[in-house]
C-alpha cells in the first residue's frame, strides 16, 4: 500500500460524497478509512506547529552542511552562529533546514495516518478517505497540508445542484431556512465547488454531477474508475441502489430558486460551467428523470491553471 497515494473525496456535504465512497469502497482493491473530521490537520496541529519542538534539529542539520564550521562542536558552533537566540542568525543553510523538515516531517505524518487507520490485514492496493466542507466559512482547514503529506494522492470532487444541495442539507437538519440562511448556504456551496477544484492545478483531479452518478450511473462510474486506473466491479454497481441518509422533505423556496440563485454572485456563472439546467433542481434525481447530459473534468496531470482546462461534455 503507497502511503503517499490516497484517493481524497472533496466537496459540500449533502453532494452525493458518501454514495461515491460507497461505491468506491465496494471495489476489492480499495479501503476507505471515511470522513475523519481533519484528523490529519488535528495530528499536524498536534505535533508539527509546535516550532520549538524541532529548532534544534533545524541546527544540527545546518551545522552538519556548513563546511566552515563543521570542525568544531556543535555548542561552539551555536555559540559562534546563534546572535541573542535568534536562531534564524544562523543563515540561509537553518532556513533550508526548515523548509526540507517541513516537507519530511508532513510526508511522515501522512505515512503515520494512515497506518494509524488502516489495520495490517486490511491493507491492499488502493486507500480513500474522505474530508468534507473544506473551502467553506465552518472549516478553516486547506488542502496544502494534504499536498506535502499525500504527494501522489488523487482528488475526485462530487457537485450537486446547489438548490439541491441547500434543500438537502436543510431537511437533513430539520430545518426551515429563511432567504438569508439560503443565501448564506448558497455563498458556501460556492466557495467550496471552487475552493476544492483547485486542487486540479497541483494534483490529479476529477470532477461529476451527483445527479449523473445517480441518473446515469454506469456511464458515470466507467469515467471514475477510469481515471483511477481501475475497471468497475460489480459490486460497485450494487451499491449505487443504496440510499446513504437520505433527506426527504419540503421542497424550499419553490418557485422563488430563480430569484434566490441570481442573489448570490457567482452561482449562475458556475451552473452554467457544469451544465446545470437554470433554476431547477429535483430533489433526488431518483425520484425524476434528468435530460441526458454528462459532465466532467479529468485532470490526469497538473497545469499551471484551471482556466486553461475545457469541461469535457459527453451527450449519451
Amino acid at each position: 500500500m503507497d502511503f503517499t497515494a490516497p484517493i481524497i473525496i472533496v466537496g459540500a456535504g449533502r453532494s452525493g460524497t458518501t454514495l461515491l465512497e460507497g461505491v468506491l469502497q465496494a471495489h476489492a482493491d480499495i479501503y476507505s478509512i471515511g470522513e475523519t473530521a481533519f484528523l490529519l490537520h488535528r495530528m499536524h496541529a498536534a505535533l508539527v506547529e509546535k516550532a520549538d519542538y524541532y529548532i534544534s534539529g533545524y541546527a544540527h542539520l545546518a551545522h552538519s552542511r556548513d563546511p566552515e564550521w563543521t570542525k568544531l562542536s556543535f555548542l561552539n558552533y551555536m555559540s559562534s552562529r546563534v546572535t541573542r537566540g535568534d536562531w534564524h542568525s544562523i543563515g540561509p543553510l537553518f532556513e533550508q533546514a526548515i523548509e526540507e523538515e517541513r516537507l519530511r516531517r508532513a510526508r511522515e505524518l501522512g505515512a503515520t495516518f494512515g497506518r494509524l487507520m488502516i489495520p495490517p490485514d486490511l491493507r491492499g492496493e488502493r486507500w480513500l478517505f474522505r474530508e468534507i466542507w473544506m473551502g467553506g466559512e465552518a472549516f478553516p482547514h486547506k488542502l496544502d497540508l494534504f499536498y506535502d503529506a499525500f504527494p501522489n494522492a488523487v482528488y475526485l470532487q462530487s457537485i450537486r445542484h446547489p438548490i439541491g444541495y441547500m434543500r438537502s442539507g436543510a431537511n437533513n437538519l430539520r430545518q426551515m431556512v429563511d432567504r438569508d440562511q439560503a443565501r448564506h448556504w448558497l455563498q458556501n456551496w460556492l466557495s467550496m465547488v471552487r475552493y476544492n477544484r483547485e486542487a486540479g492545478a497541483r494534483r490529479p483531479y476529477f470532477e461529476f454531477r451527483y445527479e449523473d452518478l445517480v441518473s446515469n450511473g454506469p456511464a458515470t462510474l466507467d469515467r471514475i474508475f477510469g481515471f483511477l486506473g481501475l475497471a468497475v466491479q460489480p459490486r460497485c454497481l450494487e451499491a449505487l441502489a443504496f440510499r446513504f441518509v437520505p433527506s426527504e422533505g419540503p421542497r424550499h423556496f419553490e418557485g422563488e430558486e430563480e430569484a434566490l440563485l441570481a442573489s448570490v454572485p457567482g452561482v449562475a456563472e458556475e451552473m452554467q460551467r457544469l451544465g446545470y439546467d437554470w433554476p431547477s433542481a429535483s430533489p433526488d434525481p431518483r425520484d425524476g428523470p434528468r435530460p441526458p447530459v454528462q459532465i466532467g473534468v479529468d485532470r490526469a496531470r497538473p497545469e499551471p491553471a484551471w482556466s486553461g482546462t475545457s469541461l469535457d461534455t459527453l451527450q449519451q
